[in-house]
């Protein structure tokens, strides 16, 4: 259990230090402290990941392969258009 408590002031001090840093609103610092895990991981996705180099490849990736509904319109439209499908 004393393991679990270290982890998770380390885990909070580093984000803190990261506020601090970053000069992000020290508003961020009450948060993380006040709710040790859920205001650390509130922060990182509101803060540090859409600024992350992962949400950047995610955002790439959405529009090099464009969702199923995107790919199920253009297939039924080329279908349409082709020679094989009235017959």
């Amino acid at each position: 259990m004393p393991v679990l408590v270290v982890l998770t002031a380390l885990i909070q001090a580093c984000f803190v230090l990261h506020v601090f840093r970053t000069g992000r609103p020290y508003w961020w610092a009450l948060v993380i402290t006040t709710t040790p895990l859920v205001g650390c991981a509130i922060y990182y996705m509101v803060e540090i990941f859409p600024r992350s180099r992962e949400y950047r490849t995610a955002r790439r990736m959405s529009t090099i392969w464009p969702p199923r509904s995107c790919r199920m319109r253009i297939c039924v439209g080329a279908l349409r258009k082709s020679s094989c499908a009235r017959a």
